[in-house]
């Protein structure tokens, strides 16, 4: 989870990129973090937590885990798998997903 400078505002706002649909990570999908935590920092990144909902409010998100804990910020970047995706999108997302989302989540894949 990383805090700081961006806000929650474009929450719901989506781009889709150009590309293949499916992208092989040289190295492995663990870079794309590394690399991220590289540039932003590690401490204001969190991985290793099963979160089980995330909440957007007008100003910011909060993120609820598995374990119990809570974390605030001003957005969150959730890569789950599109398994996890399909099963839990209706009850992990508060608000819920735009509809659009929801239709491109099961009709893809």
């Amino acid at each position: 989870m990383v805090a700081g400078l961006w806000s929650a505002r474009q929450y719901g706002v989506y781009q889709d990129l150009p590309g293949p649909a499916n992208l092989k990570v040289p190295g492995g999908y663990a870079n794309v973090f590394a690399s991220l935590a590289e540039r932003i920092g590690p401490k204001r990144l969190l991985l290793g937590k099963m979160v089980t909902d995330v909440e957007h409010h007008y100003e910011d998100v909060l993120v609820r885990c598995a374990d119990g804990s809570e974390h605030q910020a001003d957005f969150v970047i959730v890569t789950v798998s599109l398994g996890r995706l399909k099963g839990y999108h209706r009850t992990m997302f508060k608000p819920p997903l735009p509809v659009r989302r929801n239709t491109y989540i099961h009709r893809h894949y």
